[in-house]
Formats: structure tokens, C-alpha cells, sequence
């Protein structure tokens, strides 16, 4: 039997493929190991509940909910956000129904007689 040599293009595209192969499976595993430890996380910070933001929220809602009078002396007062757009909604659109009624009155265009140029001089 006659041994021939070792195929050398063989071997390296053989080793080639196998380094791909095994650093595609370790990239794949450490994101999805990843995806979960953030998964994780973001479960615990969650379930945990904010405090801190929920106070802000309340307040905030409280101050863009309610009534509250700001000076009585000039009749200044706030109103709930809601009912404001709704004013202000109410009161576009009967200005654009209005606008749309009578079309305003634009004067004719004053027609100037264009001027006359020499002949010969520039």
C-alpha cells in the first residue's frame, strides 16, 4: 500500500469551516445569553415599581386634571387639559367655518403701464 501525502488545501479549508462554524455558535450564544440576562433585569426593575416616578406622574396628573383658581381679582383660573382642547378645538374650527363663509375683499390690482425703452441707449 502507498501512503500519499497529506492534503494540505483539504486540511485548512476543513480547519477554516470549523473556526467559522464555532465562532458563529459562541457569538449566538452569548447574545442569547445576553437577551436574557436583560430580559431579566428589565422584569426585576419593573415588578419592583418607581416611586419616585410614579409621585411625579400623580402630581402631574393632578395639576393638568383639576380646577384651580390662579387669581380671582382678574378671573384667571386653570382648567382641565381636556376640556381646554376641547375649547380650543370648538373655537378653530368655528373660525375656519366662519372664514369659509365670507371670503375676504381684496382690492382690484393697481395696472402700471410697464416703461418704455430707448432706442439706443443702454
Amino acid at each position: 500500500m502507498e501512503h500519499e501525502g497529506v492534503n494540505t488545501a483539504e486540511v485548512l479549508i476543513g480547519a477554516l469551516i470549523f473556526s467559522i462554524l464555532l465562532f458563529v455558535t459562541i457569538v449566538v450564544t452569548f447574545a442569547g445569553y445576553r437577551y436574557a440576562e436583560k430580559a431579566e433585569v428589565r422584569g426585576k426593575i419593573y415588578s419592583a415599581g418607581n416611586d419616585w416616578l410614579e409621585n411625579i406622574i400623580a402630581s402631574q396628573e393632578a395639576e393638568l386634571g383639576g380646577y384651580k383658581i390662579i387669581d380671582a381679582s382678574s378671573g384667571r383660573a386653570t382648567i382641565p387639559i381636556d376640556d381646554a382642547i376641547e375649547i380650543v378645538a370648538g373655537e378653530n374650527m368655528l373660525g375656519a367655518r366662519m372664514a369659509n363663509l365670507a371670503p375676504p375683499k381684496m382690492p382690484a390690482p393697481e395696472v402700471k403701464p410697464a416703461p418704455r425703452k430707448r432706442r439706443g441707449h443702454r
